[in-house]
């Protein structure tokens, strides 16, 4: 029976830490002698990031528990320990009928570069060195035929034909793309960005001293400054973000309801004058200016060519400098600290990638903030309290992939 097989390489969808389905399918194509009947199935490939040439099979095992074999295998193949793109790459041929085997073992250097490199074991016997020279592609380009004997048997041998995609290294940004400009992907990356901002921060309640409402309002801006640092899947990123703020606040307006509105005859011109009744203090307070918020960050990446569009979303908390909230100034020894105000930031921000491993972002984002200093809102004698605490800014930072 002849057996010929098609290696279409999808690549971009492993982590590091742990092996990857599907990642490598093979289309088997089984022809009998006569070349009547025909019959399709696949074999999956598993992927892990290479570290040494002792081979990882503990997970591979897990994935096809009939197979028993140890743990590890050594290989001799190049070291790639200082390759940044290196993968392992573990099929299994016959459903492991041969056991150790059928496992095939091919290591890939520059895996998300424009150049894959392919170090093929073509008689299974874990040495390199005997196979000829490394098969190198382009995504995109002709695929190439390799031949494979499982131990070493001409009879058995296998036909194979590797080939990258084209479509693939466009989604990921690398290869012979026309920009030659290469997404973070499978990688760490730490950005820096600012902005300004603008918002408000207002709560109401019903004063149960008065029997009417009381309402704050007090309008802000914000420049800000920060950090994060992400791991970067194809389609998804995930990490932590840390943002120093200072805050501007204008004039505020403690609104104190004292009375019904109604109206009074003015005794010089006879005309009706609506009197409201309401107790207006202003700039009482004293906010604490700066405050440094820290969170968790996750964010999706839509490719179009070779820029992103990244929904964002950051929550958190809140740390505010000086960690004092003073009511009305005529009374300093009433002064309120913070606890650790929960926040949360989402937004839309636009990437461009700049060149190998980086790229310079924009985007609009909301941030919301639980504002509560402690034991304030306690003091008061009050029910059905609001808060609201919204700024909206604009936000341009650079990443870099540093691994």
């Amino acid at each position: 029976m002849h057996l010929e097989k098609t290696l279409l390489l999808i690549l971009g969808l492993c982590a590091a830490a742990y092996l990857s389905a599907q990642q490598i399918t093979i289309p088997q194509l089984y022809e009998d002698k006569i070349g009547k009947e025909t019959m399709e199935s696949s074999v999956e490939f598993y992927t892990y990031r290479y570290t040494s040439n002792r081979i990882d099979l503990r997970t591979f095992k897990k994935i096809y528990p009939n197979l028993n074999v140890p743990d590890f295998v050594e290989v001799e193949a190049p070291d790639l320990s200082e390759n940044k793109g290196a993968m392992v790459l573990l099929g299994l041929l016959d459903n492991g009928q041969n056991q150790l085997n059928s496992i095939v073992i091919w290591i890939a250097a520059n895996y998300f570069d424009k150049e894959v490199t392919f170090f093929v074991d073509q008689n299974m016997d874990r040495n390199y060195y005997n196979d000829g020279p490394a098969v190198v592609l382009k995504p995109g380009q002709r695929r190439q035929k390799i031949k494979v004997m499982p131990q070493g048997d001409e009879a058995s041998a296998r036909e194979l034909f590797l080939q990258v995609p084209r479509d693939r290294a466009k989604l990921l940004g690398y290869g012979d793309t026309r920009s030659r400009k290469r997404k973070i992907a499978y990688q760490l990356a730490v950005g820096i960005h600012a902005g300004f901002g603008s918002g408000g921060l207002e709560y109401d309640y019903d004063n149960l001293d008065t029997g009417f409402p009381t309402w704050y309002n007090v309008n802000v801006t914000e420049k800000n400054v920060g950090i994060n640092l992400t791991y970067n899947f194809p389609n998804f990123l995930f990490g932590i973000n840390a943002t120093f703020q200072n805050i501007f606040y204008y004039t505020s307006y403690l609104n104190i309801r004292v009375d019904n509105p109604e109206f009074r005859v003015d005794p010089f011109s006879g005309r009706e004058v609506l009197i409201d009744n309401v107790d207006i203090k202003r700039n009482k307070d004293i906010h604490a200016r700066n405050r440094f918020q820290w969170g968790l960050m996750a964010g999706y990446r839509f490719h179009i060519r070779s820029m992103e569009i990244q929904p964002l979303v950051v929550a958190g908390v809140t740390t505010y400098m000086p960690n004092a909230y003073t009511p009305d100034f005529s009374f300093e020894e009433e002064v309120f600290g913070y606890s650790s105000n929960p926040f949360v930031e989402a937004g839309l921000r636009a990437e461009f990638t700049t060149g190998d491993g980086g790229a310079f972002f924009l985007g609009v984002h909301g941030n919301y903030t639980w504002w509560e200093p402690e034991g304030y809102f306690e003091s008061l004698n009050q029910e059905n309290l609001n808060i609201r605490f919204m700024i909206w800014k604009g936000v341009l930072g650079y990443r870099m992939a540093i691994r």
